[in-house]
């Protein structure tokens, strides 16, 4: 659980902060050291980067699951999704069932309103 600020491609330690890393970047720190765990990046817009760089992050990685925003979100409003995401994750043995459940739950309009996004490695 990474709770950053970010941009598509890139996460930040703050909006207006001259310290940011890409996603690549983060990838070749981090290794196959978490290969097996899941990452979120509780961080604006980083999921609108493209598909490829998402791919490519958790392949480097060998992580199962990776999810976070696609817009710039409010702090609030993401810490609800972050808190719900976590109670599921918490307890989860299939994460492809943990997601779609999420979806179905009381948080579906706050997932949807943020920009929820999640890349399951297969």
């Amino acid at each position: 659980y990474l709770a950053l600020h970010g941009k598509p491609e890139y996460i930040q330690t703050g909006m207006y902060s001259e310290f940011e890393i890409a996603l690549d970047d983060l990838a070749k720190m981090m290794g196959n050291r978490f290969a097996g765990f899941s990452v979120h990046l509780a961080s604006c817009a980083v999921m609108s980067s493209s598909q490829e760089s998402i791919y490519d992050f958790m392949n480097k990685t060998g992580i199962l699951f990776l999810s976070g925003y696609t817009k710039y979100v409010d702090f609030m409003s993401s810490s609800i999704v972050d808190l719900a995401l976590i109670n599921s994750w918490m307890f989860a043995k299939n994460y492809r069932r943990m997601f779609e459940n999420m979806y179905k739950s009381a948080y579906k309009q706050v997932l949807i309103e943020n920009g929820f996004k999640y890349y399951l490695n297969n």
